[in-house]
């Protein structure tokens, strides 16, 4: 879209403010209207887009929580303080616990895709186009651990310099320009203090850092960004054993944790020190945005695990809801975007996706609900001791219920014929196990072929953990 015709709709979208219904949004309307009358789904999602454009205009202006009626969104941080100490937020922590000593290839990251794109920062050209609406902290507080923040060799007001920018690289016969950059665009370490701060007020986690490398392999460029990791991060950072060693996947968090690192960096190898800092993301990382819609297969996606090797590599899935990427869909040959709906987070979690790249990720995110496989909702309620139930969610329970137990013989789950009290599942199955992700968890389900079973895992006073 010409720059001048989308002003001139911005100010027009942001007139409608004041006098449009507290229930009413402008943009889905628009949207919507685009629809009925048959236009294209990407040109569609555009006039929603150009609202969430407004709505971010507006909300920068001063104009607060009256801007959610050109775009249905409201920055509340009232409501981040109670997610990060909501039933969500300890079930995640409940998860990261049980899949602490996995391989790192097979743990669940929860993730947001273009983290550093987030309205609730300062204006700048690409943020008016933002994949989040919360800022890097808020994101790590509602329960995200795998942040990706772009870096670009920008020519920005005060020269040419490392910028943290949502842009595209185009190469010119002169110069490589970054569409998207170039107007008050934040250095790495405005957003790398961010995630220090948190990892210093929060010592016993782990944050995955993805850092998408468009720096044109300059030398300069590399050595600017890498005194920035050095800065924010120094002896946190779980560096490669090598220069650009691939990322080690066979590695566990707690493993990482007890070496005394915080913080593990994944990208793009690149000259200089860089490549001392910043593990490889190849060759077992494989990811792709999704279409728009519930296009993820269900349980057991036995087509889809294995056209990509899920035992062996690293999955990131994306969405990609940009205005930007929607209106560029129309051109043939380029990506036209799409989403992750509650039911493809849902089915991704139960196969073995490592990576759920959520884009305008809110508290209380229904699809950040869906990657919870382990505790039911409001559990665990009364009881010490856990089941798996018939839906495969957990339940706390009495000790002395007798029930059927898991067992876990090499990578194969059995369940018992006969059922006891909890304390007797080691009697009953020395391989009395709990599973420690949902990939695990899905298998015990099926392999149980309904009721309930005892798992290895109780709170015997210190919090609940499998029993040793």
């Amino acid at each position: 879209m010409r720059p001048r015709l989308a002003i001139g709709l911005l100010v027009v979208l942001a007139g409608v403010v004041p006098s449009t219904p507290a229930s009413a949004q402008v943009g889905n309307d628009l949207q919507n209207g685009c629809n009925q009358a048959g236009g294209p789904a990407g040109l569609c999602r555009g006039f929603y887009h150009l609202s969430v454009t407004g709505g971010t205009v507006c909300r920068h202006a001063g104009g607060g929580d009256a801007c959610a009626n050109l775009d249905g969104r409201v920055i509340d941080e009232k409501q981040v303080d109670a997610a990060s100490n909501s039933w969500l937020s300890r079930s995640l922590a409940a998860q990261r616990a049980l899949d602490d000593n996995l391989p790192l290839q097979e743990e669940l990251w929860t993730h947001t895709h273009n983290s550093f794109n987030a309205e609730a920062y300062a204006p700048t050209f690409y943020g008016l186009d933002p994949n989040q609406l919360y800022t890097i902290t808020d994101q790590l507080r509602m329960g995200i651990r795998a942040i990706e923040v772009d870096l670009h060799w920008a020519i920005e007001p005060d020269g040419q310099r490392v910028a943290v920018c949502h842009g595209h690289q185009f190469d010119l016969t002169a110069i490589v320009f970054h569409f998207g950059c170039g107007v008050n665009d934040p250095t790495p370490d405005a957003r790398f203090s961010e995630i220090r701060a948190w990892l210093d007020k929060n010592p016993n986690e782990i944050v995955l850092l993805y850092l998408e490398n468009q720096m044109e392999n300059n030398p300069t460029a590399h050595d600017e960004a890498t005194a920035a990791i050095v800065k924010a991060f120094g002896p946190l950072v779980y560096k490669p054993k090598s220069a650009c060693a691939p990322l080690p996947m066979d590695t566990t968090r707690a493993q990482i944790r007890a070496s005394g690192k915080r913080i593990i960096i994944t990208g793009n190898c690149g000259p200089g020190a860089w490549g001392s800092w910043v593990s490889l993301r190849g060759p077992r990382w494989i990811e792709s945005s999704l279409e728009y819609g519930s296009d993820y297969p269900p349980y057991p996606c036995a087509a889809e695990r294995a056209k990509d090797h899920y035992d062996a590599n690293w999955i990131r899935h994306f969405e990609d809801t940009l205005g930007f990427d929607d209106a560029a869909g129309n051109i043939p040959g380029q990506d036209p975007g799409g989403d992750i709906t509650v039911e493809d987070a849902r089915n991704m979690t139960r196969c073995g996706v490592n990576m759920i790249g959520l884009d305008q990720l809110r508290p209380f995110d229904p699809r950040l609900t869906a990657q919870v496989w382990s505790w039911a909702p409001t559990e665990p309620s009364k009881g010490q001791c856990a089941y798996q139930g018939t839906d495969g969610f957990f339940r706390s329970g009495n000790c002395s219920t007798p029930r059927r137990y898991a067992c876990l013989s090499g990578s194969t789950w059995v369940v018992t014929g006969s059922a006891g009290p909890w304390w007797m599942g080691r009697k009953a199955c020395p391989a009395f196990d709990v599973p420690h992700n949902a990939w695990q968890n899905e298998q015990l389900r099926i392999a149980k072929r309904g009721g309930e079973v005892w798992v290895n895992y109780a709170d015997r006073g210190h919090g609940w953990t499998p029993a040793a």
